[in-house]
């Protein structure tokens, strides 16, 4: 009998625990065909209209490959198309891969930001200066 109650203890604690759900914040692209997954996406837009988005692992910048996005000087709402090149004084839109044998900067591309709350969401695609292809990119990242 004393086992019974115990299971039934436990059973109605298990029940009413409830589990906080935990949004994963990730960004997804295909580099040169092979699929990245950047399980932490972040992003920072601040009141200048400065955004920054960052895909990797969760240890942010500890492991290659990587994928940062700029967007610098936004003049009005961030979202929108943006056409990216490579970062010059000139180009404020540019994005960067970085991988174990060094970080290639963009030299065309597109990003398409589609919403900035809750979270900060788009797409993007582009070619870097060693001749790296990133397609089918899109992002999900926690709003500042």
């Amino acid at each position: 009998m004393k086992k019974l109650a115990l299971i039934i203890i436990g059973i109605a604690i298990l029940l009413g625990c409830k589990k906080e759900a935990k949004h994963i914040y990730p960004m997804y692209a295909l580099i040169n065909g092979v699929p990245f997954i950047g399980d932490s996406c972040v992003a920072s837009l601040d009141n200048v209209g400065n955004l920054v988005i960052y895909g990797g692992s969760e240890g942010l910048g500890t492991t290659p490959p990587d994928i940062k996005i700029f967007i610098i000087n936004i003049n009005g709402p961030a979202v929108g198309v943006y056409n990216i090149g490579p970062p010059t004084v000139y180009n404020l839109y540019f994005a960067f891969v970085d991988s174990a044998s060094g970080s290639d900067a963009s030299t065309s591309g597109v990003v398409n930001v589609t919403s900035v709350s809750p979270y900060i969401t788009g797409t993007f695609s582009f070619a870097t200066d060693d001749g790296t292809k990133v397609t089918n990119g899109s992002f999900s990242a926690k709003a500042p």
